[in-house]
Order: structure tokens, then sequence, then C-alpha cells
């Protein structure tokens, strides 16, 4: 009888194992979550468009988060610079109605101060 040929011997390496490929580079599904940077973007616009600041404060929340979630890499890091723009927008705005409100108060405690003293 004649004798099996051996397979090839594959040589060995002590080296650390080849990197990993990165998540969605070779078209595979990718295990990021998608950003939502144009929906804070819209709702940051929005807020000042109609005023409202609750806009502004859920942009303003969801912008936080979503950049956290980017730095921490579990988000798509693609929509970071509208997410930054949508949460710099609410910001601004939040601020500038919260200012606005307390000279508002101010004003109206000043005037009831006067009324109670022209009372006298």
């Amino acid at each position: 009888m004649s004798e099996l040929p051996s397979p090839p011997q594959l040589p060995r390496s002590n080296g650390p194992p080849p990197p990993s490929p990165v998540p969605g580079a070779d078209g595979s599904p990718s295990d990021l979550s998608p950003h939502r940077g144009v929906l804070i973007l819209i709702l940051g616009i929005c807020s000042w468009v109609t005023g409202c600041f609750v806009l502004g404060i859920i942009a303003w929340a969801m912008g936080n988060r979503d950049l956290l979630e980017m730095e921490e890499g579990r988000m798509d890091p693609e929509g970071m610079g509208l997410t930054r723009g949508g949460r710099i927008a609410a910001m601004v705005h939040v601020i500038l109605v919260c200012i606005g409100l307390l000279v508002m108060l101010i004003g109206l405690i000043g005037f009831g101060v006067y009324l109670f003293e022209a009372g006298r």
C-alpha cells in the first residue's frame, strides 16, 4: 500500500491575533446605533422659530445624551456636527428665554414695589 502524504504544517506565530475589522467597514451591518443629529438640529431650530423653549430643552437633553453615546463608541459619530449644532442652538435659546424671564420677573417685582410705595 502507498502511504498518504501528511498535510502541510502551518507556521506558528506567537504574536497577537490580527485586529478585528471595524464594524460596518466591510459592508456588514454595524452594531452602532444611528445618530439623531438631524432631529436634534431641527428641534433646536424649531425652538427658535416657534418660541417654544420646551423644544429647546428636549434638543439640549437629546444632544447631551447622543454626544456622550458617540464619545463612548455606542453611536454613529458621523452626525456629531449636526448634534453639536442643534444642541448649541437649543442651549442659546433656552438661556436667552431664562434671562428674559428673569428680567421680566425683576421688572414685575420692581413695579409692584413702586405701586406699593405709591399707595402709602
